[in-house]
């Protein structure tokens, strides 16, 4: 899902800018897109955190230029619009959503979510320890980047493909009643693919399914509270963290709300704490 939501927006920009839109479901095209991404100087680059770089639409260019964005912003603004479109949810799924809500989360959204990416990813990016995701969180409460004076219940709304890593959340939590927190419940990832890291996989050290059947509506679950809550902790090193950052810039009306990004490969010193895109920033 989420190297899906990396690619395709420079897929569909690639098709616009060579008038071949039609061609989308052609495999063909695709696999050419693919051979030519290199040299068509679509560089992806994070100052500070943001996708700065990529390619846009010819089309949309000049409503862009006419508009108030920063041109540092244009592939961002694409990037955020179109993946909002090709990831929207049919009625299924809706519904599916709808039937495992959990309402402490759709009462308010006065809270800061949380995804720590695990499986593995260790292959290309450094894995941030788990207590620095909880500093991260602390941070925006406490440089009061959150609503409210302070004295309301910190609530945390947690994500990640790792079992150990919600154990060890929940045991940290308990210990320090910090935080009145919650994550998915759908059914036990224990053993499955995605919470195997790269050397698990290699050496098939798991025996067992390698997925479950409600997994990927379990990631969409995740993914409507991730994107719903006014604070974001992650690494943007992830393409699902980019993912969930650009839901919440145009679905849930969030680039405005803080967040910290904890990826040496985007943030010169994590964590990198940002109150989000604010109006003059634009300008």
């Amino acid at each position: 899902m989420g190297p899906g939501s990396f690619h395709l927006p420079n897929l569909v920009g690639f098709a616009f800018g060579t008038d071949n839109v039609a061609k989308l479901n052609d495999e063909n095209f695709r696999n050419n897109f693919i051979k030519q991404y290199d040299s068509l100087k679509t560089v992806l680059v994070k100052v500070p955190g943001w996708m700065k770089h990529g390619i846009v639409p010819h089309t949309f260019k000049p409503l862009l230029q006419c508009s108030p964005i920063k041109q540092e912003f244009h592939y961002y603004w694409w990037r955020a619009i179109s993946t909002a479109y090709l990831v929207r949810p049919n009625a299924a799924v809706i519904e599916w959503i709808k039937k495992h809500a959990m309402q402490e989360y759709d009462k308010t959204d006065n809270y800061v979510s949380v995804y720590i990416r695990r499986g593995d990813k260790s292959i290309e990016a450094k894995l941030p320890p788990v207590d620095s995701f909880t500093m991260a969180t602390d941070m925006l409460y406490n440089q009061k980047l959150m609503d409210g004076n302070g004295d309301e219940k910190r609530l945390m709304f947690l994500a990640s493909e790792d079992s150990k890593v919600l154990s060890a959340m929940t045991e940290w939590n308990k210990q320090t009643q910090r935080y009145h927190m919650n994550f998915t419940n759908v059914f036990d990832r224990k053993g499955l693919l995605a919470e195997r890291s790269a050397e698990e996989r290699e050496k098939h050290l798991h025996r067992g399914p390698d997925h479950h059947p409600e997994e990927y509506l379990s990631m969409l679950l995740n993914v409507h509270y991730l994107v719903r809550g006014n604070g974001y902790v992650c690494t943007l090193s992830s393409n699902f963290c980019r993912l969930v950052d650009e839901l919440r810039a145009t679905v849930a009306g969030k680039a405005d709300r803080p967040y910290a990004d904890l990826s040496e490969e985007t943030c010169t010193k994590p964590p990198c704490v940002f109150e989000g895109i604010k109006y003059l920033d634009w300008r």
